[in-house]
């Protein structure tokens, strides 16, 4: 069999969980890999997501996470396994593309300041 692989996008990541228990069957997630969509990413949705992601996930299923690294502790990153019921690691990314993310996101966060 295949394995079956998912996308979890933010910036709400609660509410694409839920999109996701729609397409997936109980057991059949082997991969899932969490982007952080359009817009400044919720981390606080990240946990619920994944807990109630938990029974899809197949046995020796992973979740990598494909966000900065500076929005993911290693103390969360350890929480989130625990809700996932699988281990959950952090995808290298090159400095580069780290610089450009927390500039983007902090462009964002200016940008909601000034609206707010």
């Amino acid at each position: 069999m295949l394995p079956r692989l998912a996308n979890l996008f933010g910036p709400d990541f609660t509410r694409s969980a839920f999109q996701l228990t729609r397409n997936y069957r109980v057991g059949t997630i082997n991969v899932l890999t969490v982007f952080p969509g359009m817009g400044t990413p919720m981390i606080g949705t990240l946990k619920p997501a994944l807990t109630l992601l938990k029974p899809y996930f197949a046995i020796g299923a992973r979740v990598v996470l494909c966000l900065p690294a500076f929005l993911v502790p290693a103390s969360l990153l350890s929480e989130l396994s625990a809700a996932a019921g699988v281990p959950v690691s952090l995808s290298t990314t090159t400095p580069l593309a780290e610089q450009q993310a927390m500039q983007q996101l902090q462009t964002q966060i200016s940008t909601a300041a000034r609206r707010g």
